[in-house]
């Protein structure tokens, strides 16, 4: 059962966060009590913690591998990149990273295949 102070989607609670008056989702499922016990086929991957989503450690995930982190807002040719690199593919630097809800307005571009907290 979470016990965090987040509403997480797809756990029942014995209350509602605070603020929320509404009844539980009738969809939701008790959490496991051990990791052995997880059923990870049943997972919804497009499916963010609300608390993550407001961070900024999200990047475009890359559409030709669908593995490396992309951020193609990011500068293309800082002062400080290597002339021969491409900074907007260096997961390192901070200034590639944006909210949860800033890289869906970009998932739009066709050289991404969703996004990636890091």
């Amino acid at each position: 059962m979470c016990l965090c102070p987040h509403a997480c989607p797809g756990v029942k609670t014995d209350k509602p966060p605070s603020g929320i008056d509404s009844a539980p989702d009738s969809d939701a499922v008790d959490a496991p009590d051990t990791w052995d016990s997880v059923d990870f086929v049943a997972t919804d991957p497009d499916v963010h913690t609300p608390a993550l989503l407001d961070r900024e450690q999200w990047m475009g995930r890359a559409s030709d591998d669908g593995k490396f982190p992309f951020a193609p807002w990011g500068g293309a040719d800082p002062d400080d990149a290597d002339p021969e690199d491409s900074p907007r593919w260096e997961w390192g630097r901070t200034e590639n990273y944006v909210d949860g809800v800033t890289v869906v307005l970009a998932e739009d571009d066709p050289r991404l295949d969703g996004r990636v907290f890091l």
